[in-house]
């Protein structure tokens, strides 16, 4: 996943343990997980959302990360669209 980052500022949405996300954990990257529980095992910020609306303003992070998300979300479009808008400027 490396080479498709843009960004020191990361979001893993849908970050479940969020051992994924921690293991893209370079010391210069800011990565913080999100999911809709607390599912947190890896050492990295994490934030529990309601499935809907994040709680994040627009161009917070350089890149989103949506893995295995979109497989298991009730409503895919509703997760997939938002974490995009307004991307930031490098």
């Amino acid at each position: 996943m490396a080479p498709w980052i843009v960004g020191r500022r990361i979001l893993d949405l849908g970050a479940g343990e969020g051992y994924l996300a921690a293991g893209l954990d370079d010391g210069e990257r800011t990565i913080c997980g999100v999911d809709v529980g607390l599912f947190r095992q890896a050492p990295l910020p994490y934030v529990v959302y309601d499935g809907l609306h994040l709680p994040f303003a627009d161009a917070t992070f350089d890149t989103t990360l949506v893995l295995l998300t979109l497989t298991i979300a009730t409503s895919p479009t509703a997760c997939s669209t938002r974490p995009c808008a307004s991307p930031a400027t490098a």
